[in-house]
């Protein structure tokens, strides 16, 4: 038989919050993520925002006294990977990342590295080749940060070409926003909401918690809080145990009265492991 596979009964591990906020400016997604940070975290000086809004973040400094990381170009995976960790190694509990759409459309971000792949002599999906890697990294780096992760992301009107069955006629068809990310960002996070601008509500379009179903709903600490209790309530995470280790084998020499044991320990050279 192949390889082995452990095989245990579902149960909802204690998690950290993935969560991704859409809209257009002015709909409320720093303010919102602010909001919702200040209930998932146990102090708001716990609260980091790694801002690449020209600051504009720190205009809601009265909220609670949460700390600002200036992130500005290029705007490389690379460098929002080590903001990250910085912000984790730091100590802080939630970091909002506003935004991840510089790193997809801004100076130095991934689509302006495919474009200059291309200009070096690259075809289009060679010079994509180039780049997933990195906003692979990206993603990885977020799903598996200690701390709670709150991505904010600019939206734009989103066009079709609809082309009539019956008539032939093609014409332009707004289908709604659209994150200015990457296709499938949506998929990583545990929620995404997206905002509304006329009354700051959020809807929530993708959703793994099963809270806040109802309807729109306003981005709130209280929200935050109801969040937090329900990764608590997870079960605790327990590491497997691991198999015991196999005793040498031994060699019985039989033929005097009393039998002799040699112990024959496994050759390292010949197992590729060390002696017992």
């Amino acid at each position: 038989m192949g390889e082995r596979f452990t095989i245990r009964r579902a149960q909802r591990k204690q998690a950290r919050f993935r969560c991704g906020i859409a809209g257009p400016s002015g709909s409320g997604k720093t303010y919102s993520a602010i909001l919702l940070a200040m209930g998932l975290a146990t102090d708001p000086s716990k609260i980091a925002v790694i801002d690449t809004e020209h600051n504009s973040a720190e205009l809601y400094d009265h909220l609670c006294e949460w700390s600002h990381l200036g992130l500005d170009a290029p705007y490389t995976a690379e460098r929002y990977i080590d903001a990250l960790k910085q912000c984790e190694e730091d100590g802080f509990e939630v970091v909002i990342i506003d935004s991840i759409s510089h790193l997809w459309s801004g100076t130095g971000g991934l689509l302006q590295q495919k474009e200059l792949a291309e200009r070096r002599g690259k075809n289009a999906y060679t010079a994509w080749g180039d780049v997933t890697p990195k906003f692979e990294q990206f993603v990885e780096a977020i799903l598996s940060s200690k701390c709670h992760v709150i991505c904010t992301m600019r939206s734009k009107t989103h066009y079709a070409l609809i082309t009539d069955d019956k008539t032939g006629r093609t014409t332009v068809t707004k289908l709604g926003l659209k994150p200015i990310q990457r296709e499938g960002i949506d998929y990583e996070f545990t929620m995404m909401l997206e905002m509304n601008g006329e009354d700051n509500s959020a809807v929530v379009t993708k959703n793994r918690t099963g809270l806040f179903e109802d309807g729109p709903f306003v981005p709130t600490p209280e929200a935050g809080r109801i969040i937090r209790e329900w990764l608590e309530s997870g079960a605790v995470e327990t590491p497997l145990k691991e198999e015991p280790r196999r005793a040498p084998p031994t060699e019985i020499h039989v033929g005097s009265d009393e039998p002799d044991f040699d112990v024959v320990a496994n050759d390292p050279e010949d197992e590729g492991g060390d002696l017992f």
